[in-house]
């Protein structure tokens, strides 16, 4: 699967354009916004699926079953809704 990530500052402010290429999100925001939202970010919330993920990936190199690329999929999707910077985990 191809995935496009793009990053780019113009006019004051932070631009983002991700997905698959045929199926693109934009999304703009004030220039360091993001930034400033990330270092505000409480990560130990995010512990737990951090945690999930590394046990599905850990299974899913020792089987290369499907259901553990899925759990890694499902952990990528909660996580993206949390800091478009995590959009990015899903390369």
């Amino acid at each position: 699967m191809d995935y496009i990530y793009k990053v780019w500052i113009a006019g004051g402010r932070e631009h983002f354009a991700y997905g698959n290429g045929q199926e693109m999100k934009k999304a703009d925001l004030p220039f360091a916004e993001s930034l400033l939202e990330l270092l505000y970010l409480d990560v130990g919330a995010l512990g737990g699926s951090f945690e999930s993920m590394d046990k599905s990936l850990t299974m899913l190199n020792e089987t290369k079953e499907q259901q553990y690329a899925d759990e890694v999929r499902s952990v990528l999707d909660g996580i993206a809704k949390r800091h478009i910077y995590f959009e990015l985990l899903r390369l």
